[in-house]
């Protein structure tokens, strides 16, 4: 799978030093030792918790590109504009003092990161478009194996694949002309894959029929297998690793 752009990671860094940031602010402030972090942890309120583990979870969906980043983004400016406004209160005269050259300023600029990352940044666009997400898409491995097709449990088809890979499978298969021409997308179909030796049985959704070729691939039935227990995708995924390294 090739690598994911370095700037659609470099969001999810900056989560992680707005994370950090909580600690590193109580040590200076408490005029702690840089190895205090147990102790700068122990004083995190319980407000700050929320906004640190907000921002980690914000992380971890940047660097997934996860379209949750649309609700979970707005949702985070709520949490850091009550920390910072709480902060006050908590915290005594000398930060309400400085709020206008600290929370004040803090709330703002982040705001403003949000408008870019949610409206003009390219992380915007991609998430409003899955399909260009290309550095997630799995890949596939061309092999011919045999597997026999069924639906509704009768109509059992003898076929062969083009390729596999961990999401799904396309079945080379002159639609129309086969014993079943009852093929509709998204029907559910009984799949039983030889992978060399190992029958893999599992159920599959018919995800797209392609009636004519379209560039390498033929004609056939392009099948999702996202209906696979933990045991069958283990087997499925040992399979493919054994295929890239032969």
């Amino acid at each position: 799978m090739k690598k994911r752009p370095l700037v659609f990671s470099l969001q999810g860094w900056i989560f992680i030093f707005l994370a950090i940031s909580f600690p590193l602010q109580i040590i200076f402030r408490e005029e702690l030792e840089m190895e205090s972090w147990g102790r700068a942890f122990y004083l995190l309120s319980p407000l700050n918790w929320t906004t640190l583990v907000t921002f980690i979870f914000l992380s971890y969906l940047s660097f997934k590109t996860s379209s949750l980043l649309k609700l979970a983004l707005p949702l985070s400016f709520t949490v850091v504009a009550l920390n910072n406004f709480i902060a006050m209160d908590v915290l005594g005269e000398k930060i309400v003092e400085n709020f206008m050259f600290n929370m004040g300023p803090a709330t703002v600029a982040y705001s403003v990161f949000l408008y870019y990352v949610m409206f003009k940044s390219p992380q915007a666009y991609v998430l409003e478009n899955p399909q260009l997400r290309w550095w997630q898409i799995a890949p596939r491995y061309q092999v011919s194996l045999p597997l026999w097709l069924a639906k509704q449990g009768k109509g059992l088809q003898r076929a062969c694949t083009f390729d596999l890979a961990s999401g799904g499978v396309f079945v080379p298969m002159n639609v129309g002309t086969e014993a079943d021409t009852d093929f509709k997308e998204g029907d559910t179909l009984q799949i039983h894959l030889d992978l060399m030796g190992q029958v893999l049985q599992c159920q599959g959704k018919l995800a797209r029929i392609e009636k004519r070729g379209k560039g390498a691939y033929p004609p056939g039935l392009g099948i999702q297998l996202d209906m696979l227990d933990y045991s069958k995708r283990n087997t499925l995924n040992t399979f493919l690793k054994s295929l890239a390294t032969g």
